[in-house]
């Protein structure tokens, strides 16, 4: 893939996960200010810490991934989906990371 091609991929690639971002975002907090209430809410529900929940909510994305990696097809959202949740879930960890939830 030539460089030019690789950058609109990426370009449309971020253009989509800011979209999920705010769609997703507005979902799983509920509409609160707090971005990271979502992982907050279900580690006290659950009795584990927000960075637990952060990984299995991650793990599912990336597992996703490997299972289109190995078969060749997605089951329930299209792989693209899953590649852009996934690096959202990347960034949701650096907004933990700096809120001191990992240490």
């Amino acid at each position: 893939m030539d460089a030019a091609t690789l950058n609109k991929l990426i370009r449309d690639a971020r253009i989509r996960q800011d979209s999920i971002l705010t769609a997703k975002g507005a979902d799983y907090t509920r509409h609160e200010e707090d971005r990271l209430s979502n992982f907050r809410r279900s580690a006290r529900a659950v009795g584990l810490t927000p960075q637990i929940v952060w990984a299995v909510f991650f793990m599912k994305h990336i597992d996703a991934i490997m299972a289109y990696i190995k078969t060749g097809h997605a089951e329930s959202e299209a792989i693209e989906g899953r590649i852009d949740d996934a690096i959202n879930y990347l960034f949701l960890l650096l907004a933990l990371i700096e809120e001191g939830e990992l240490s």
